[in-house]
């Protein structure tokens, strides 16, 4: 019985961690097309679930010597940030990038990686080759997430189904349960002012240089939602 039980705690406990995570993507772009990027995975709401797993032997009841002097077990972003380290020589070597950082904040949970681009054209690489770095089962063809032109900029509809878990329909309901009430927020800023969005689902901060725009990952991965916007700058 207490082995069902624990089995049973081990899997609400873990439907709740897939569910509640936000990614956050947040680009700089100087006028000649270069700039800064960050990826980013806010778990601070799982902040108080990992505190649960860390101790689930004592929280559960288990008062024997073994689960009385076991050490608890290490917060999960330190093996996050070990993958995140990895990928610096990789982006690294992608022409344009430069300053690669792992972000890993213990404190608020969050966990990604930051770094410089010399064109839009690096950006779109790089970003290829973390997103390919990090899909199970998703897509590996280069795509074109982000195009700048000087006073025009635009966001493509770059996320979906396919290419984060993959295309075959009997991950459906997997990934509706992994993903359900995730969120994914865009910030783009500039060093002009924004004349005109195509896409009225973004936001536009109130000195009009920063774009925002925060939805259902789960909608975008389904298609329900179009995150593709064109900017037009002063």
């Amino acid at each position: 019985m207490r082995r069902f039980l624990l089995l049973f705690c081990f899997c609400i406990l873990t439907g709740c961690l897939y569910s509640c995570f936000e990614i956050k993507e947040n680009i700089r772009i100087n006028e000649n097309g270069s700039g800064t990027y960050s990826f980013l995975m806010d778990l601070s709401q799982m902040r108080a679930l990992f505190g649960m797993s860390r101790d689930f032997k004592r929280s559960m009841g288990d008062t024997s010597a073994r689960a009385r002097n076991s050490a608890p077990m290490n917060n999960p972003l330190i093996q996050m940030k070990a993958k995140f380290d990895g990928l610096q020589s990789t982006l690294e070597a992608v022409p344009g990038i430069t300053n690669y950082k792992t972000v890993c904040d213990t404190t608020n949970y969050i966990i990604g990686a930051t770094y410089s681009f010399a064109t839009i054209e690096s950006l779109n690489k790089s970003i290829n080759v973390l997103r390919n770095s990090n899909t199970t089962g998703g897509t590996t063809t280069d795509m074109i997430h982000y195009a700048y032109d000087n006073k025009h900029f635009e966001k493509v509809n770059d996320i979906s189904k396919a290419n984060v878990t993959g295309s075959s329909s009997k991950n459906d309901s997997l990934t509706t349960e992994l993903f359900r009430g995730s969120r994914y927020t865009l910030t783009c800023t500039f060093d002009k002012k924004i004349k005109e969005v195509s896409n009225p689902l973004y936001f536009i901060s109130a000195d009009g240089k920063t774009l925002l725009y925060t939805g259902s990952l789960l909608d975008i991965m389904n298609q329900k939602t179009n995150i593709g916007s064109t900017v037009i700058l002063h």
